[in-house]
C-alpha cells in the first residue's frame, strides 16, 4: 500500500511477478484496516512509516495518510484497538518507523509505547526502533531479517542475526531495532523440509 507516494512502475512489476498485492488508495489507518480483515487476515504486517513518540503523554504515533492522502497522526491507543477489532491479528508486525518502541526510561510501565501494546493485546512478535532510525539500517534489517526467518523461523534468532550483520558493518544505529515476543520457545512458523 504505497499511498500517494505510489511506486515506480518497475518495481510494482517486480512485487507483482513476486506475488505481492498492490494496494491502491491512501496509506490510512482504515486502509490498513480493511485490508486486514480481507481473507482472515495476513501474517505480516511491514510498516514503513515516520514514528513519533511524546514523553508528555506516554504515546506513540505513526505518521501515515488520511483517506484523502494527507498526513495524519495514528496514535498507538487508537492502532492496538483497530487492530484487536480485526480479530485476526497477525503473527508478525515490524515497525520500521522511529521510536515506535521508544518508552520513558522514568516510567515502570512496561506497555508503553506501541510495539508493548502489539503484543500485550495478543501478537506473537513485534519488531520495533527504539529511537530514530536511518533508512540505511531499517532497510538491512530487514533484508536481513527476513532472509533469516524463512532460513529457520525462529523470530529472536532471526533478530540477533540481523542486528549483529548491522553491528559488523558498523552502522551506529545497530542497536535501536528491537524485538517484543510473547513467544515461548521463539518458533514463529515451521519451516517445511526441502525435498
Amino acid at each position: 500500500m504505497p499511498g500517494q507516494s505510489g511506486l515506480p512502475d518497475a518495481l510494482s512489476a517486480e512485487l507483482k511477478r513476486a506475488g505481492y498485492r498492490i494496494y491502491d488508495g491512501a496509506a490510512s489507518m482504515s486502509n490498513i484496516i480493511q485490508v486486514l480483515s480481507h481473507d482472515g487476515g495476513v501474517h505480516v504486517l511491514h510498516v514503513l512509516a515516520h514514528g513519533t513518540f511524546r514523553r508528555k503523554d506516554q504515546q506513540t504515533a505513526l505518521l501515515l495518510e488520511d483517506p484523502s492522502g494527507r498526513a495524519d497522526r495514528a496514535k498507538d491507543d487508537t492502532i492496538v484497538t483497530l487492530l484487536k477489532a480485526v480479530g485476526s491479528l497477525p503473527h508478525l508486525v515490524f515497525l520500521a518507523a522511529c521510536e515506535s518502541a521508544r518508552r520513558d526510561s522514568q516510567d515502570r510501565n512496561p506497555f508503553v509505547g506501541l510495539a508493548p501494546k502489539l503484543v500485550q493485546v495478543g501478537v506473537p512478535a513485534v519488531v520495533a526502533m527504539q529511537d530514530l532510525v536511518s533508512t540505511v539500517t531499517a532497510r538491512q534489517l530487514s533484508r536481513d531479517f527476513y532472509h533469516y526467518l524463512l532460513e529457520h523461523g525462529v523470530v529472536d534468532k532471526a533478530m540477533n542475526q540481523a542486528r549483529l550483520w548491522l553491528y559488523e558493518a558498523g552502522q551506529p544505529d545497530w542497536a535501536v531495532p528491537v524485538l517484543f515476543m510473547r513467544l515461548r520457545n521463539g518458533q514463529l512458523f515451521a519451516r517445511e523440509p526441502r525435498a
